[in-house]
């Protein structure tokens, strides 16, 4: 599609870290949006969005998810914070997106997802990961590596940081560079996409 003619996208987080910083990107290509959340007043103010809620992934009958993604073509779904039931979220979320004619979906997971990993996150995300693959719908899974904020979050008073990482060497990845990869494959529109069914892995040097 030609810039400014562009299909509806739904983005959730948007009042954190990452979702912010897509619809922000997304809005600066002139894409209509529907910004989704348990806090509509806490969402940015962004040309041509629409904010959608109070809609959680935790709604047991999806009712909220479903009016707040209507009219939305591609959902970015960015991964909740872990619950115990991150799953049934996500999942209820997908459910709603597709019930409501979403056409595909943007999975925000993470890089080493597996059913075995060390880091109990990643299971979570590979578990989410399994569902969209089975669920009928169109779908890119994104994984990105750990966050450059993320040392300075897990440091203790002296400064040592405990964490899934092995030896200690890890390629962090900024916020930044995790939406642009993001709003790339939003942008790529067309009723088929080479990111259709890809996992793609989104890391720093």
């Amino acid at each position: 599609m030609s810039e400014g003619n562009h299909a509806t996208v739904a983005v959730t987080g948007v009042t954190g870290a990452l979702g912010s910083r897509i619809a922000s990107r997304l809005a600066d290509h002139g894409v209509p949006q529907l910004l989704v959340g348990r806090s509509p007043d806490r969402m940015p103010e962004l040309p041509g969005a629409q904010r959608r809620g109070p809609a959680a992934y935790a709604d047991a009958d999806a009712s909220d998810m479903r009016k707040a993604l209507k009219g939305a073509s591609t959902l970015i779904l960015v991964s909740g914070h872990r619950t115990g039931r991150r799953l049934e979220e996500h999942a209820t979320a997908v459910e709603a997106a597709i019930a409501v004619g979403v056409d595909r979906v943007l999975y925000v997971s993470l890089v080493s997802a597996s059913p075995t990993a060390t880091y109990l996150n990643a299971r979570d995300q590979w578990l989410t990961e399994q569902f969209l693959a089975g669920a009928g719908i169109r779908h890119t899974v994104l994984r990105s590596g750990f966050y450059t904020s993320t040392p300075a979050a897990l440091a203790n008073e002296e400064f040592v940081v405990n964490g899934p990482g092995s030896t200690g060497r890890a390629a962090f990845v900024t916020h930044e560079d995790i939406a642009d990869v993001i709003t790339a494959v939003a942008l790529d529109e067309g009723p088929r996409s080479e990111h259709d069914g890809a996992t793609l892995e989104i890391t720093g040097p």
